[in-house]
């Protein structure tokens, strides 16, 4: 009996036609093959390192970073010194440690900078490591660059790519704003670009400046991009790099109305929206560096609030594209995905596509109660709140897929008064990390199918170390990887819900498999018993958009009672596409 209901459960979740949605989470036997973990040998984590990471790999070897706190601790006080920087080197096929080096900069003088590492990049296999600068008396940032040997030496000439200055408001309050800086690898590997967020006052132009350099660090091009968003707030969420050199910028702009208050602080609100009309404006920007102009794309959809959108630039075609969620109604939510295709060399969409998500498919995500009200006309229409876009990858058939996570932060605050009266103000922050969404395209940006990967961690002010996941995506097979309830697998295949995972340390490793057919596997990959470690999503490394890796790097802990913890360095091996 209990079987025949859970198969009539499951032919209620399989919708019918081109969404078909495959929720059965029992590993199947019917895979080519399974990916295969390995871990490297335990080393002791030390009280003075944190912020450890998986940066860059290559054939032969996987960097780490980490911040080393130099401060020294008395007995009532702390000294506080500038943290410093410190580059480990791993073999890839033993993951055994080749090498450690801390990283040192020049000192200016007097004047003392907090260096803060920005990205590892090897360009015609040299590998230069870049950071931030930023002075502690000014708060003005520049940006570093040197060339570092294979095994995380640095060698040669210390290269001052460039610097900004700080932004401070006028009044009672002020407010201090700080250029930043983000470093990447061109799509054809031939150069690296350089993007500067300026730190500008409210009621200026928005400028970013831009650089090209060669695999030497010499400039190909340089100078500022001028947004046409005077007035106006923008949130630039993308950006991309183009075959000769364009800027490619994906960025949300709301109106704004702005007023000086008693204090002299220039308050700003956002202009109200009209009768279905959103107040604020999805554009795609095209800069080119050869003729210096720049090409506006508007992503609005008549009748829909575009809610958040993902970009991809097509090397092969000169094409960028986009995908992302939409809403029929205000506030953020979602009601279904939509995709456009745009000409680069003449700023105009070639395709566009816009699906709802079918009724059945929201049901999954919503409570019985929320359901019952739906269909009896009491509250609005399906739509899913709190759901963040994290990842859009494009397959080298054309296909492509759209990655969601749902995601909030619960805040309380409470005020307790003592004997004395004196109140007590505490802030508690709740992290929940729930449903993954998958969305699957086909090479017309038609949707083929999507799912529901079911997933609920929650922690408390930390910001959620151990939640969320990660992603690999083969040509046949798309792959999800985090941390479980460890009872999950077991509920799931008995029909049941799954529970909070809110103590990793409990925790058991899981790993999604869904074929191009919307076929989904869910099978446990390490306990904590079994691997005496819990591996932080947030720290671990794949490299994004290169389908040929086929391998994830994780980054595991081992907490003990009164000792230091420890971690190692594992990789996780993915199938080859036959």
């Amino acid at each position: 009996m209990g079987k025949l209901l859970y198969i009539f459960l499951l032919l209620i979740l399989v919708s019918v036609g081109s969404e078909a949605q495959i929720v059965d989470d029992v590993f199947s036997e019917r895979t080519r093959g399974e990916p295969s973990l390995s871990w490297g040998a335990y080393e002791k984590k030390g009280r003075k390192l944190y912020g450890k990471e998986v940066v860059h790999e290559n054939e032969k070897y996987v960097y780490v970073i980490e911040k080393e706190n130099k401060s020294i601790n008395l007995l009532f006080f702390q000294i506080a010194k500038e943290p410093g920087l410190i580059l480990s080197v791993y073999n890839c096929g033993e993951l055994s440690k080749v090498n450690l080096s801390k990283l040192s900069f020049p000192k200016q003088g007097a004047v003392k900078y907090e260096y803060s590492f920005l990205k590892l990049i090897e360009i015609e296999k040299k590998l230069f490591v870049f950071v931030k600068g930023l002075n502690t008396k000014t708060d003005a940032v520049k940006l570093l660059a040197q060339e570092i040997t294979v095994t995380g030496v640095q060698q040669g000439e210390i290269f001052e790519i460039d610097q900004g200055i700080a932004s401070r408001s006028s009044g009672l309050f002020k407010k201090t704003k700080l250029t930043n800086f983000s470093v990447r690898l061109s799509p054809d590997q031939r150069r690296i670009g350089i993007v500067r967020f300026n730190a500008t006052q409210e009621s200026d132009l928005l400028k970013v400046g831009y650089k090209l350099l060669d695999a030497n660090l010499k400039a190909e091009w340089s100078g500022s991009v001028v947004l046409p968003f005077e007035n106006q707030y923008l949130n630039l969420s993308a950006y991309e790099i183009g075959t000769r050199g364009e800027l490619f910028l994906l960025g949300k702009a709301w109106k704004l109305k702005r007023k000086v208050g008693l204090t002299g602080n220039s308050k700003t609100k956002v202009s109200k929206q009209g009768k279905g009309i959103p107040n604020y404006t999805y554009k795609c920007l095209i800069f080119s560096t050869e003729n210096k102009t720049l090409k506006q794309v508007d992503l609005a959809m008549k009748g829909s609030y575009v809610t958040d959108v993902a970009m991809s630039y097509q090397l092969d075609k000169n094409q960028l594209y986009l995908a992302g969620f939409y809403s029929e109604q205000w506030g953020g939510s979602i009601r279904g995905s939509f995709t456009k295709l745009i000409d680069v060399e003449k700023a105009t969409v070639m395709r566009s596509t816009q699906k709802k998500f079918n009724e059945q498919f929201l049901e999954l995500f919503l409570s019985g109660r929320k359901i019952k009200r739906l269909k009896e006309g009491k509250v609005g229409d399906y739509e899913l709140a709190n759901c963040r876009l994290d990842n859009f990858t494009v397959k080298s058939d054309g296909s492509s897929v759209l990655f969601a996570e749902m995601y909030f932060v619960q805040v309380n605050t409470s005020s307790v008064a003592d004997v004395n009266g004196f109140m007590t103000t505490r802030t508690n922050y709740t992290y929940h990390y729930g449903d993954i969404i998958a969305v699957y395209l086909d090479e017309f940006g038609e949707v083929k199918w999507t799912a529901k990967v079911p997933k609920h961690q929650i922690s408390y002010n930390d910001g959620g170390p151990f939640s969320s996941y990660l992603i690999n995506v083969e040509e046949d097979k798309l792959y999800m990887i985090f941390n479980d309830h460890p009872s999950n697998v077991q509920r799931l295949r008995e029909g049941k819900d799954v529970r909070k995972m809110g103590n990793p340390k409990k925790s058991t490793s899981v790993v999604i498999s869904i074929d191009n057919q919307g076929v989904m596997d869910r099978k446990q990959l390490f306990s904590k018993v079994e691997s005496e470690v819990i591996f932080r999503p947030k720290s671990s490394w794949y490299q994004r958009d290169v389908l040929e890796s086929h391998k994830i790097y994780l980054f595991g802990l081992n907490y003990q009672l009164f000792s230091r913890p420890k971690f190692k360095l594992g990789v996780l091996n993915f199938p080859a596409s036959n």
